[in-house]
């Protein structure tokens, strides 16, 4: 099983609320932002369908640390990070709201907005996890480490959710895979 996998699969059970126990450094990083509304809010925010915009980013947010701790830099920014890089509350696939047509290139900004709105401040390598996460979408690529790691994560979780969604066979391979290694 490759680590990207391996590492996905982990993050989905992390979102699910599952092994939670086994990970307690990255769970010290994040508990406070899962528990206030704004993040408990996104539950019911759909992204890749079929998964909720809650287990996105703490998908990208575990994949984060996780490759930071293996490959250096500081896991608890890109465990951050990684669960603030979309941090808006709007289904971006209601195309009726003309807000939403330039999501993909707006989004960020929207969520580094609102996680100012949500700590206060955010330090500059949390905010270029946010800002930067969707180069080479948007023109202006990443500058640290962790903020790579997000951006890396973030295509990660979207494809593999993307694959497990509409292919039945990995959907049985992610099903056999969690159930065989993690639980």
């Amino acid at each position: 099983m490759s680590y990207a996998w391996q590492t996905y699969c982990k993050a989905r059970l992390l979102a699910a609320g599952e092994q939670e126990d086994a990970e307690p450094e990255y769970m010290r990083y994040i508990v406070d932002l899962l528990a206030t509304p704004e993040f408990k809010s996104l539950e019911v925010i759909p992204h890749h369908i079929p998964t909720t915009l809650l287990t996105h980013v703490r998908c990208v947010s575990y994949v984060a640390y996780s490759l930071c701790r293996r490959y250096g830099g500081d896991s608890k920014i890109a465990a951050r990070g990684g669960l603030l890089h979309d941090l808006y509350y709007y289904d971006w696939h209601d195309f009726s709201d003309k807000s939403h047509r330039w999501h993909g290139v707006l989004h960020p900004s929207r969520a580094l907005k609102n996680a100012c709105l949500l700590l206060g401040e955010v330090d500059k390598r949390t905010a270029d996890c946010i800002h930067r996460h969707m180069f080479p979408f948007t023109p202006i690529p990443p500058i640290y480490r962790e903020s790579i790691m997000v951006s890396l994560s973030d295509k990660i979780c979207a494809n593999f959710d993307v694959l497990i969604a509409r292919f039945s066979s990995v959907r049985r391979r992610f099903e056999h895979d969690t159930e065989l290694h993690f639980n």
